[in-house]
């Protein structure tokens, strides 16, 4: 929603924002953001009229098993979907960093340590004299 309002309904400064979102995310972005803004929850700019699914269309796929319905909290306003999906990506991000940090420190325990010039140059001086 904050990147939504940043970018004043720019799908594209949205997609830009979010973290390992990919072309796939865009129309999962958009029923969450159409329905926000039908219910609103979110403003409704003119950029975001070029893209904004109309309620029945957001609706149906919520329905229809695009998304499951959205959830409540106490005071009626809709950000479950949305935080769900940035908890989802949150996530994402650190079994990823954890992952490469972990590959890292097995190459680096498996790399023989590396002579410096001045040790090199102590070897040749002891090999020739």
């Amino acid at each position: 929603a904050e990147f939504y309002k940043r970018g004043e309904g720019d799908i594209r400064h949205v997609t830009m924002h979010i973290p390992y979102a990919e072309d796939d995310d865009v129309p999962r972005f958009k029923l969450i953001l159409s329905s926000k803004v039908h219910s609103k929850a979110l403003p409704s700019f003119p950029a975001a009229k070029k893209w904004l699914l109309t309620k029945k269309e957001t609706l149906k796929l919520s329905e229809g098993g695009g998304l499951p319905p959205p959830k409540r909290d106490k005071g009626g306003v809709d950000e479950g979907g949305l935080q769900d999906l940035v908890a989802a990506m949150r996530q994402n991000r650190e079994r990823r960093s954890n992952a490469f940090i972990a590959s890292l420190e097995e190459k680096v325990s498996k790399a023989p340590a590396k002579r410096t010039k001045k040790q090199n140059m102590s070897l040749k001086h002891k090999a020739a004299g």
